[in-house]
C-alpha cells in the first residue's frame, strides 16, 4: 500500500512539476511580448486572452492525466488487496485440510480406536 502511495505521491508531483513549467513558458512569453506603437489595446486585449485560454486547456490537459493516472493506481491497489484476501483465506483452507489429513493418517497409521 505504500509503493501505491508513493508513486501517487510521484504522479501528483510530475503533474504539478510539468503545470508549473507550462506556467513560466507562458510567463515567460508575456514578458517577451513588447507592447509598440502599432499595437492597440484591443490587439494586447486578445493576444492576453488567447494566451489565457492556451494555458487554461494546458492545465486542464494536466488535471485530467493526472486524475487518470490516480485512478489507475486506486484501481492496482484494489486488485492487491483482492488477491491478498484471496491467498489468505486459501492459505487457511489449505492447512486446514492438511491439519484434517495429518490427522488421519496419524489415526490410520497407530490405529487409535
Amino acid at each position: 500500500m505504500k509503493v501505491t502511495l508513493e508513486k501517487a505521491k510521484d504522479t501528483i508531483a510530475e503533474a504539478a512539476e510539468r503545470a508549473r513549467h507550462e506556467i513560466a513558458s507562458e510567463a515567460d512569453a508575456a514578458r517577451k511580448f513588447k507592447f509598440t506603437q502599432d499595437n492597440s489595446d484591443h490587439d494586447i486585449i486578445v493576444e492576453l486572452r488567447v494566451r489565457m485560454e492556451d494555458l487554461k486547456n494546458a492545465i486542464q490537459t494536466l488535471t485530467d492525466g493526472t486524475a487518470k493516472k490516480i485512478d489507475d493506481h486506486e484501481k492496482r491497489l484494489l486488485d492487491l488487496e483482492g488477491s491478498k484476501t484471496y491467498t489468505s483465506v486459501m492459505l487457511t483452507v489449505g492447512s486446514a485440510l492438511l491439519v484434517i489429513l495429518s490427522g488421519l493418517l496419524f489415526f490410520h497409521i497407530f490405529g487409535m480406536k
